[in-house]
């Protein structure tokens, strides 16, 4: 007993497995009420609260987190981008261009490319995409009208050998801003830009301080531009963010990460169970996930998940001081 008090919190299940050896055959209800109950008891007021959990284990296992690495969109960000900004070169009128490249657009799944089309949709009716390729959180490019059009990063057009240095200064700007930039393209040729912005939910920077004073670190993972990604994660409270990365680039940083420390993947859900199965733990969002994707479930913000870290390691806690 005296060697688990000076032991740190994440020895926890194994001071209590020692501590059940020794009791198990003279005192079971000893053991059920000392150490079972707290987390029982704590389990339990999670639960009536929505939270959901893979396995009993769950509950003890948040508690020994060190590490949380969070999926931008919907954990981070609203997960809903919304066109602010456009630049037009060469005389090209914003109605063209909402047009082409909403037509492009619509095409696409990512949430960037709805939101260019809903918004392009008010621009008139779309013209038919042919021979629509893309590359996840990259780009893409069509034939519209018998023009091929492309739209991308910056980086995405380089790779494809199209120069957009004639607009780096206004894709800095939006940058900064915490703005996501797509250039667009036109037979070759830069004709403007759209920007993009999510906005950081409100109640992330409190979520990751709380969580930041339990000791455990904050990792962002995003699509996102390197500037992009710094000023959204400045803004939440975040010190790391690894940026500009594919899905499977995601799923590779999580899969890194588990060396680190003990670790959990937070996402929003939905289309993101592919990484939450990546880590040790995932974490979702959504409720709805617990269980049906072996993660646990908790409220709809990252306050919720820190609330639960809270209560596991109070349990905890208390289950150490019923061993005294």
């Amino acid at each position: 007993v005296v060697w688990f008090d000076s032991s740190s919190h994440n020895r926890l299940l194994l001071a209590i497995s020692a501590f059940v050896s020794i009791l198990l055959v003279s005192s079971p209800s000893l053991i059920t009420m000392a150490v079972l109950g707290p987390l029982d008891e704590g389990a339990r007021q999670l639960r009536r609260s929505g939270v959901r959990f893979a396995s009993d284990r769950s509950f003890e296992e948040i508690g020994n987190l060190r590490l949380l690495v969070l999926d931008a969109p919907g954990v981070v960000t609203t997960g809903t981008p919304k066109v602010t900004d456009y630049v037009l070169l060469d005389g090209i009128e914003l109605r063209e261009l909402l047009r082409t490249a909403g037509s492009a657009a619509a095409v696409s799944t990512s949430p960037i490319a709805r939101a260019l089309a809903a918004r392009a949709s008010e621009a008139g009716e779309f013209s038919m995409a042919a021979h629509f390729r893309e590359e996840p959180a990259r780009g893409f490019e069509s034939e519209i009208d018998g023009r091929k059009v492309t739209i991308g990063s910056a980086a995405f057009l380089d790779s494809h050998g199209i120069d957009s240095e004639r607009i780096q200064d206004e894709l800095n700007e939006f940058r900064t801003q915490g703005k996501t930039a797509l250039v667009f393209v036109v037979d070759g040729v830069t004709r403007g830009a759209i920007a993009f912005q999510e906005d950081v939910r409100p109640e992330v920077r409190t979520a990751v301080d709380a969580l930041k004073a339990m000791g455990i670190v904050v990792r962002m993972i995003t699509a996102d531009e390197r500037q992009t990604a710094e000023s959204i994660a400045g803004r939440a409270g975040i010190d790391e963010a690894v940026s500009y990365l594919t899905p499977a680039e995601k799923r590779r940083a999580i899969t890194q990460s588990r060396k680190d420390a003990p670790m959990a993947v937070v996402a929003a859900g939905g289309s993101a169970t592919d990484l939450l199965a990546c880590a040790e733990m995932g974490i979702s969002l959504d409720t709805s996930a617990g269980n049906q994707y072996g993660t646990v479930g908790v409220g709809g913000t990252l306050s919720d998940l820190a609330h639960a870290i809270e209560q596991s390691r109070a349990a905890a806690g208390r289950a150490r001081r019923n061993l005294k």
